[in-house]
């Protein structure tokens, strides 16, 4: 079915993103598959790390939160309201920030959850899935203390 891709098409995954963008950009067209299973990968991996280096009471919320950003970005079809399932991850995400006393990362991923789930007009739509990669990689890249701390806080 993927091989001649599907009826419809929406830049809001990362198979639907190469995919219309292969149209003006021949080469994403060509080696979209193998770009496709790079960022499977990538996602993949960094989720399975983040996981690891959690404490065993925040896997279930966490693991739950991390299926739903990597359901929407690795999808073949994702559509604008799907990105209603982000409130779960941003939630926990922006919780955790502010418990543990990480305004500034909070604030962060509030801005970023505003920009996921408000409407954008026409060519703002590519927004929604790069607020919600950059988000992820904000909550599962760098290093983590103790109660999912990361960074400087860790060290207290």
């Amino acid at each position: 079915m993927l091989e001649r891709g599907l009826p419809w098409q929406t830049e809001y995954s990362w198979w639907g993103w190469l995919t219309l963008h292969g149209a003006s950009v021949p080469l994403l067209l060509e080696y979209r598959r193998p770009l496709y299973l790079a960022g499977v990968a990538l996602l993949v991996s960094g989720a399975a790390v983040h996981l690891r280096r959690l404490p065993r009471e925040e896997i279930p919320l966490e693991g739950a939160a991390v299926a739903t950003v990597l359901g929407l970005l690795l999808s073949p079809l994702t559509w604008q309201h799907h990105f209603l399932f982000f409130m779960l991850p941003a939630y926990a995400w922006i919780a955790r920030a502010w418990a543990d006393d990480r305004r500034l990362r909070a604030a962060a991923l509030s801005f970023l959850t505003l920009l996921v789930l408000l409407r954008m007009p026409g060519a703002w739509l590519g927004v929604r899935p790069a607020a919600t990669l950059v988000a992820f990689a904000l909550v599962t890249l760098g290093s983590r203390g103790t109660h999912g701390v990361v960074g400087p806080a860790a060290e207290r």
